[in-house]
């Protein structure tokens, strides 16, 4: 009996243990399934997030995509519109390169006979010049000037007389490219240098050589035309050491066998007793003539392009010698020898003046013009002799124009900007003449406050790309333009671009006697074609 208690009671503990053993495995059960739960929960929410950010990271992704793609095709069109940029910059880059050319072949080159011209050749003269050599000489000038020249211009037409000066040109450089170099030196003057001769023989054999080849016909226009010439001859460097007595020495020889009458050639020999009496007699009569106020004056008028009415009046001085009309490059010389550079100056500007009160009365406003040299612009004494001829003849310097070429501007800058600076301050205007010549720059025209700028009209011929921008920016500046050396009417097809103010020519007037100038300012019908055509015959 008590056996079975004890069995039931073991039993009943048993299960009691089993039952707490139990009850423990399920709690633990149960704290293990919340653990799970919670921790599945957390699981499942992190879940969430995270595919919320992958989501937002997907769609930031996309973003960037669409963005890239975006780039890339911004990319390609700024690519493709930079490649048409750095077309057109390389075509604008050539046609500069292709104007700064034409510049410079228009700086060194004559654009009428494509020979070189006056700026070439005092570069390869002052080149030689500097070149040391043994020889006694070093070679020779030639200074050509043609015969009866204006008679076949006035005859024939300038059409013709251009053509002409081509073959000419053509001619001379044929006859003498063996031997040197041929240049245009204006008009129907040209210049050759003979670098290859060391001894006066060879230089006489081209010179005869050479009036002998002008001794043939030349053919133009179906008209044949036997030219002969004046040619003086200088030594270098016996003759000049520079190239302005160089130039001087050949101009001096050939206007003595000019002067003659003759034609041919001669050398220059200013030792020779006869040149020295001419020049003797030459130095005598211009001081005489500053002396007694006896200096002869012409008159050529600038005409405005639009109204065809005088604007402008420019002074020559020239001299009527025992020998013949002496013009104002041969007066300069002479006067230099005597001395009297600053008398004769002066004497032109107080003539100037005096027109410029003549023209005060005028209906319209004219001004005159009075050109100044290197030279002048170097005297220190220029301002105070200036103003003491102002005071003299009580001139208005409002109408007087200064008038200065690009070679003196930038051959010394800054001095030439000071006087001409106190210049203007008195009220002067200023015109810079041969523009184009030098390569002036336009920042200097600026400070400067020109008025006025002169062009030769050959900057025309084949320079138009060039000149008309040019003159654009001329413009801006509020600078008037003056087109110089008309002298037909074919040339007058400058006037077609509306940028021209002023011209002036022998087509329009030559240089005339001052009655006859006054006569045409007092003529009721002032037009610019065709009445200039009868004063122009009688200058």
């Amino acid at each position: 009996m008590l056996m079975i208690d004890m069995h039931q009671k073991w039993r009943i503990e048993d299960w009691g243990t089993w039952s707490m053993n139990n009850y423990v495995l399920l709690e633990i059960l149960s704290s293990a399934l919340v653990i799970v739960l919670i921790v599945l929960f957390y699981t499942i929410r992190q879940s969430k997030k995270n595919e919320k950010q992958i989501k937002t990271q997907l769609e930031e992704l996309n973003f960037l995509y669409l963005q890239r793609i975006q780039s890339e095709e911004a990319l390609l069109i700024e690519n493709k519109n930079l490649e048409i940029s750095s077309n057109r910059l390389e075509e604008q880059q050539s046609l500069l390169l292709s104007n700064q050319e034409r510049i410079e072949h228009y700086a060194y080159f004559d654009d009428l006979t494509k020979l070189p011209n006056r700026l070439s050749l005092k570069i390869d003269l002052e080149q030689l010049l500097n070149t040391h050599s043994m020889n006694l000489i070093q070679g020779a000038v030639f200074f050509i000037d043609f015969d009866n020249f204006k008679q076949i211009n006035d005859h024939y037409g300038h059409s013709l007389g251009d053509d002409l000066l081509y073959i000419i040109a053509a001619h001379l450089n044929k006859c003498l490219e063996d031997y040197g170099k041929v240049y245009r030196f204006g008009s129907d003057e040209f210049v050759a240098v003979l670098d290859s001769v060391v001894d006066v023989d060879s230089v006489e054999f081209i010179a005869k050589k050479l009036v002998d080849d002008f001794k043939k016909p030349l053919s133009v226009q179906n008209n044949d035309f036997i030219l002969k010439f004046s040619m003086g001859i200088a030594l270098i460097p016996l003759h000049g050491n520079s190239f302005d007595e160089l130039i001087g020495s050949a101009d001096m020889a050939m206007y003595q066998i000019k002067s003659a009458g003759i034609s041919g050639y001669t050398f220059f020999k200013e030792d020779k007793d006869a040149e020295k009496d001419d020049r003797a007699t030459l130095k005598q009569e211009l001081y005489n003539a500053l002396a007694e106020n006896a200096l002869s004056f012409k008159y050529q008028p600038i005409f405005n392009s639009v109204s065809g009415k005088i604007a402008l009046v420019e002074t020559t001085i020239y001299l009527e010698g025992s020998t013949g009309y002496l013009p104002p490059q041969k007066m300069l010389q002479l006067a230099k020898e005597l001395g009297m550079t600053t008398a004769l100056n002066l004497a032109v500007f107080k003539t100037v003046c005096e027109m410029s009160n003549t023209l005060s009365s005028s209906e319209n406003l004219i001004l005159t013009t009075f050109n100044l040299s290197m030279n002048d612009l170097s005297n220190p004494h220029l301002i105070d002799e200036i103003k003491s001829v102002l005071n003299e003849t009580k001139a208005d310097s409002s109408t007087i124009c200064l008038e200065i070429t690009e070679t003196a501007i930038e051959s010394n800058y800054e001095s030439v900007f000071n006087q001409l600076n106190i210049l203007k301050t008195l009220g002067f205007r200023l015109v810079v003449d041969d523009f184009g010549a030098e390569f002036i720059s336009l920042n200097h025209l600026k400070k400067m406050s020109v008025d006025f700028i002169k062009i030769d009209r050959l900057m025309f011929s084949e320079s138009t790309a060039i000149v008309s921008p040019l003159l654009e920016i001329i413009k801006t500046l509020d600078i008037q333009i003056i087109v110089k050396n008309i002298e037909s009417l074919e040339q007058t097809g400058v006037l077609s671009s509306g940028d021209i103010n002023y011209v002036q020519g022998y087509y329009y007037s030559h240089p005339l006697e001052k009655e006859n100038f006054i006569k045409l300012l007092l003529d009721e019908e002032i037009k610019i074609y065709p009445r200039l055509k009868k004063l122009a015959q009688t200058p």
